[in-house]
């Protein structure tokens, strides 16, 4: 079982540097929501007030999906760092509104 574990560990260290080498192409996340969200982050993440006419009146953005499950997104910063930097978790609900915007591709 020891064994298991460490190899896991090991595979999940391996991912985690290469989202982090690789984060531009994931795709971009903005996420609008009725309360300001307290989020910081490397330099790329951005909160904007739309102003209070506005239903999502918070708008972040500056954000990558991670991983997707159910109503549920794993969202990283741009410039995340795996070993200081945080994951959010955030529920798409009636106070949040997450919008996927698509992966632009560089030409070669």
């Amino acid at each position: 079982m020891w064994v298991v574990a460490e190899a896991a560990g090991q595979l999940g260290t391996r991912d985690a540097r290469a989202d982090a080498q690789h984060l531009v192409r994931r795709p971009a996340v903005v996420a609008l929501s009725t309360e300001r969200l307290s989020m910081t982050g490397p330099g790329g993440l951005r909160a904007e007030d739309l102003g209070p006419r506005v239903h999502f009146r918070y708008r972040s953005s500056g954000l990558r999906l991670l991983l997707e499950r159910g109503s549920r997104y794993y969202l990283l910063p741009l410039g995340w760092n795996h070993r200081t930097d945080p994951t959010y978790v955030m529920e798409d609900d009636d106070s949040v509104r997450i919008e996927l915007l698509p992966v632009t591709q560089r030409r070669r």
